[in-house]
């Protein structure tokens, strides 16, 4: 009798992956889920158009395309290509296992970078993604650490 290479046949692995996902996404729509749904419920947010994905359920395409414009230099093009594709300033973007919003709206950025920015966060897995590339500044930092920055 031979012995298997591998204790779990893909049937089982396939099932355990299954069952992992969808463990994740019940916690997330109880934690992350209910926190935004209270953000938008207090602050009367429009619910947000979605990017238009080939992959809805990673966002691959989106990643895809956006190495190769970041590679070709026109990066600023495609993100304004794709929202003038969706026919919005604001939108929600699937990447991987998180949900994106990304804005080009003058009055969501105002808001965010000037009259309320003490509300928002870049978020750790932006800086640290961010920091080898761009250092400390603004674009990792958030606004409680921008008076290591002074001004003059």
């Amino acid at each position: 009798m031979m012995t298997p290479l591998w204790p779990l046949s893909l049937s089982q692995i396939l099932f355990s992956f299954a069952c992992l996902l969808t463990c994740y996404y019940t916690y997330q729509r109880l934690t992350t889920g209910a926190s935004r749904r209270r953000f938008i419920a207090s602050n009367g947010c429009k619910p947000l158009r979605k990017w238009r994905h080939k992959d809805p359920v990673l966002g691959l395409d989106f990643l895809w395309a956006s190495y190769r414009a970041i590679e070709e230099h026109r990066a600023l093009e495609m993100m304004k290509g794709q929202f003038d594709l969706v026919g919005v300033n604001t939108a929600q973007i699937r990447i991987l296992t998180d949900t994106v919003v990304a804005t080009i709206e003058p009055e969501n950025l105002k808001c965010l970078l000037a009259s309320d920015f003490r509300s928002y966060s870049l978020g750790d897995g932006r800086k640290k993604l961010m920091r080898p590339v761009f250092g400390e500044g603004i674009f990792t930092t958030d606004g409680k650490e921008w008076v290591l920055f002074p001004l003059g």
